[in-house]
């Protein structure tokens, strides 16, 4: 379970969060909504322990990770899978050494557990034969599927997505949508998704939270956002997001 409580964060005299709080049961899906630049992907940097806030925590299962320090840090983001923005592939390296390079980092797996883990996990992600690929070579969407699977390598406990579905064509977004429903089936994880793609949310939500001025404006699930008649709510869901000043990503 995820427990943000009273969180609070700003960058110089603009104030991101403001005291937000919510939680996400076990094995379900929260989705926070909002504009560009309204502190989305701030909010799940405080959730894998990448930011800390001013005020307030972040307690997963019975753990307030702002009070770690580094080491129990990086052991409790073994716990966490994350599927960045644009994929953050590392161009360097095949489409194997991307999904096995936390396995290698964190593990002492035998290189042929590695081996049947990465089949496993590109099988699970529709691919196939496109181990010794580079990032260069795939479409934006296969990029997206190898990310999720080097997110998933370690079986985690928590799955974060930040715009999971950005800059994909709507057959293709759609395609990743059931990937992250299929996940959350098959593993159960407690899963955190930004996004200001309406589709995706309605569709992978248990409940859908709408960031503004550093507060959420409106709550539930996605029948309740759909009628919810906050005006800023109608305009966002209506593919109108409201201008917003810009907040580190």
């Amino acid at each position: 379970m995820i427990e943000v409580q009273n969180l609070r964060k700003s960058f110089g005299r603009q104030i991101v969060l403001d005291g937000i709080s919510f939680s996400v049961p076990r094995g379900s899906t929260a989705v926070v909504i909002g504009g560009s630049g309204t502190g989305k992907s701030v909010l799940l940097r405080h959730i894998n322990g990448l930011l800390k806030p001013e005020a307030g925590q972040v307690i997963v299962d019975g753990v307030d990770i702002t009070q770690l320090y580094e080491p129990q840090l990086n052991a409790f983001r073994l716990r966490v899978g994350m599927v960045f923005q644009g994929s953050a592939l590392f161009d360097s390296l095949t489409v194997a050494e991307n999904v096995a390079f936390a396995l290698r980092e964190h593990t002492k797996y035998s290189d042929g557990k590695i081996r049947t883990i990465i089949r496993e996990k590109l099988h699970l992600m529709g691919l196939s034969d496109i181990d010794d690929k580079m990032p260069a070579e795939l479409s934006g969407g296969m990029k997206k599927r190898v990310a999720i699977a080097r997110a998933i390598a370690l079986e985690p406990e928590v799955m974060l997505y930040d715009e999971p579905t950005a800059g994909l064509d709507p057959r293709t977004a759609d395609s990743i949508n059931n990937l992250i429903i299929k996940l959350q089936e098959t593993m159960h994880a407690t899963a955190v998704a930004v996004t200001h793609d309406m589709a995706s949310a309605f569709k992978i939500a248990d409940r859908i939270y709408m960031l503004k001025d550093g507060n959420f404006i409106a709550e539930g699930t996605a029948d309740d956002i759909r009628g919810n008649g906050d005006p800023d709510v109608r305009k966002f869901i209506g593919g109108q997001a409201p201008a917003e000043a810009a907040v580190p990503a």
